[in-house]
């Protein structure tokens, strides 16, 4: 039923500052996860290693008015590669079992098809 991954997985982020693109690109990590096993519960997600692919900053001035208080933004973002281990507990392995409790005999007729 439970069985433990290793998986890479590439994730990207923005931000106005370094840390707020590493936090949107880390934000990430489980929404990929669960899209690989849509039909699994996700029992714990380590990161194991982190490779930097790109980091990039961009940089543009702005004026008020064409020449009125200048000032540079800056906009950062990020490519990461994260290595993970997974325990993933499969669902569609778990056997249910059925109890009836329908006291109705004629609800219990029409139940069964």
């Amino acid at each position: 039923m439970q069985e433990n991954l290793k998986e890479t997985v590439r994730i990207t982020g923005k931000g106005k500052t370094k840390q707020h693109a590493v936090n949107a690109a880390l934000g990430q990590v489980q929404k990929q996860v669960m899209t690989r096993y849509p039909k699994s519960m996700i029992l714990r997600i380590e990161p194991r290693e982190v490779k930097v692919l790109k980091a990039k900053e961009k940089r543009y001035k702005e004026t008020f008015l064409f020449f009125l208080f200048p000032r540079i933004r800056h906009e950062f973002e990020v490519e990461l590669d994260i290595t993970l281990e997974l325990a993933v507990m499969h669902i569609e392995k778990v056997q249910f079992s059925v109890e009836d409790h329908t006291q109705n005999k004629l609800v219990k007729k029409f139940a069964k098809g």
